[in-house]
């Protein structure tokens, strides 16, 4: 037997990059030139199909930055996991904007039968919104494909598809619309999302789509005698391994920094955690308020995302410094909003903020010291799972101070 090169220690040695006249070109192009074989094939040379990866904004600066590509990545699956009245739907409609105003197309795939068209008009534009509510889910993804097909022939290479699948629970299987009320199967949901989620991947590669998903909670039973039962992501695990981004969304109360001096009467503040998270480093924690009848606030949103990357603090008497571009702006966080809309501009904001994240990422120790203050926010004592602690109420003496600051101010 012959041998390859091998080292002093008899280990073989370990092979460099190829060299010579191979072209790996000329083998693919070989390759491809059976039709038998090259039908339904895609195979090319790696570094000719990198290409920028596309991205729709979620539309919370915070929520886009621990994502790590500027928002939802393109020609991915994106699970929003959370419970009821958790802005999971919210997130989706603002996905569904953003593309639309990028000069893509939205597609919602309305399973639940229950999304308020009245709540959707604040966010996107309804003439240009695709709206289908299937009658099981073999039906929805076919239907959703020749979309996804016909909409990438119209637009053209470049624009942002986005499409909604509301929600993975809600959907019902074509063996199970047929076995009625009366006749139960075991779990052919499973089985059929199992089916569609194989093929669907393939679909939004293709086109650069980005398919959002939201999935409610469901709890399984725990594995031993004592164990407690377990949040459930999807149905079956068909959904969980072939997703991108799982985002966990959770309404909380902030206890310390800018955030808790935000006065959010008309609304909740929301925790996400990317706990999955393939174009990216996982487990990272955005924290931004979703008002009722508006959506995200990006204002707190980019507050928040710069006291995290070290460019605000809070200062006392409820001021707040902030660095944007090469000047320090010190302001009142009650009148954060006018302050930035007429001195910095939000958009322009939003934009620094992303460029600083781009040429300064998140360091990879963050993440530890984030999960740790998950667990400083959450309480697991509780029997329904982790709830929110509630922050302590100000003092009275601290409330006139800040009333006296705003009226010199």
């Amino acid at each position: 037997m012959v041998r390859g090169p091998t080292t002093h220690r008899g280990a073989p040695a370990p092979r460099g990059p190829a060299t010579g006249g191979f072209d790996l070109r000329k083998v693919i192009k070989a390759v491809m030139a059976d039709s038998k074989l090259s039908k339904g094939l895609d195979i090319s040379v790696a570094s000719d199909t990198r290409k920028v990866s596309s991205f729709v904004s979620s539309g919370a600066p915070s929520l886009d930055a621990a994502i790590g590509v500027g928002g939802y990545p393109g020609a991915r699956i994106i699970i929003a996991h959370g419970k009821e009245s958790s802005g999971k739907t919210t997130l989706a409609l603002h996905g569904c904007r953003s593309a639309q105003e990028a000069g893509g197309a939205a597609i919602f795939g309305d399973v639940e039968n229950a999304l308020d068209l009245d709540y959707a008009e604040k966010f996107v534009d309804l003439d240009k919104l695709g709206l289908f509510q299937p009658p099981h889910i073999e039906r929805g993804f076919d239907l959703m494909e020749r979309l996804i097909v016909q909409t990438r022939k119209d637009l053209g290479e470049g624009p942002p598809i986005f499409v909604v699948w509301d929600s993975l629970q809600a959907a019902e299987s074509l063996q199970g619309e047929k076995a009625g009320y009366e006749k139960g199967t075991w779990s052919p949901e499973s089985r059929a999302y199992s089916k569609v989620f194989r093929k669907i991947p393939k679909i939004l590669r293709r086109n650069d789509a980005t398919l959002f998903s939201v999935s409610q909670v469901r709890m399984t039973s725990g594995v031993g005698k004592f164990a407690p039962p377990r949040e459930k992501i999807g149905v079956g695990q068909a959904p969980m391994f072939y997703a991108s981004v799982i985002i966990d969304t959770r309404p909380f109360t902030p206890k310390k920094g800018i955030a808790s001096k935000i006065k959010l009467d008309d609304g909740f503040w929301l925790c996400s955690t990317c706990r999955k998270n393939k174009v990216s480093a996982p487990w990272r924690t955005a924290v931004f308020p979703i008002r009722y009848g508006i959506g995200i606030d990006r204002m707190a949103s980019a507050l928040v995302l710069a006291e995290t990357l070290g460019l605000a603090k809070l200062l006392s008497k409820g001021r707040c410094s902030l660095i944007a571009g090469e000047e320090e702006h010190e302001f009142l966080i009650s009148r954060a909003e006018q302050y930035i809309e007429d001195r910095i501009g939000l958009d322009l904001l939003c934009a620094e903020l992303a460029q600083y994240v781009r040429d300064n990422p998140l360091p990879a120790g963050s993440i530890k010291k984030e999960i740790s203050s998950l667990e400083d926010v959450f309480d697991d004592d509780e029997e329904d799972g982790p709830v929110a602690k509630i922050a302590p109420a100000e003092d009275e003496d601290e409330e006139e101070q800040e009333d006296s600051t705003d009226e010199d101010d």
